[in-house]
């Protein structure tokens, strides 16, 4: 088993990075894209367990990006994180696993990953004790598309 492995994806800075440290204290591996082309990009070279997608942002929004997901890489789950729920298209929220607010508290987002992940906060450090040598980015894995 491996700590599990989150790919954020937000043009947000301040708030990606805020998310990424809030989830590695708790024990999962993040990587994070400013935008849907990099976010995608990521989600071909690494092995992710779920993605936390953002809604509003240029180049590509958080519809056109799960979109491509579920063409290209068939059930990841995603998490949709928006600032604008009235906005989210019904198609879209059939697409995601679950859809957050932004200014939801942050506890929020972690019990939705649990839930998704299946892990807990011990198990993931638990995990990451045991693998305390593994590399700082996830392995290169053949994308599992069930």
């Amino acid at each position: 088993m491996h700590p599990p492995w989150v790919l954020c994806i937000d043009d947000f800075r301040p708030g990606l990075e805020t998310r990424k440290a809030f989830l590695e204290q708790f024990g999962f591996r993040v990587v994070v894209a400013a935008n849907g082309p990099e976010g995608l990009r990521l989600l071909k070279e690494n092995h992710i367990d779920v993605v936390v997608l953002d809604y509003r942002m240029p180049e590509m929004n958080g519809h056109e990006v799960a979109l491509r997901i579920r063409e290209e890489f068939g059930s990841v789950p995603i998490v949709l994180l928006s600032g604008f729920g009235r906005e989210i298209p019904v198609e879209l929220k059939r697409m995601v696993r679950c859809h957050l607010m932004k200014g939801d508290p942050p506890m929020v987002l972690l019990a939705a990953l649990d839930e998704i992940t299946g892990t807990t906060v011990e198990q993931r450090r638990s995990i990451l004790k045991s693998t305390a040598a593994s590399p700082a980015r996830p392995a290169q894995q053949k994308r599992r598309t069930s």
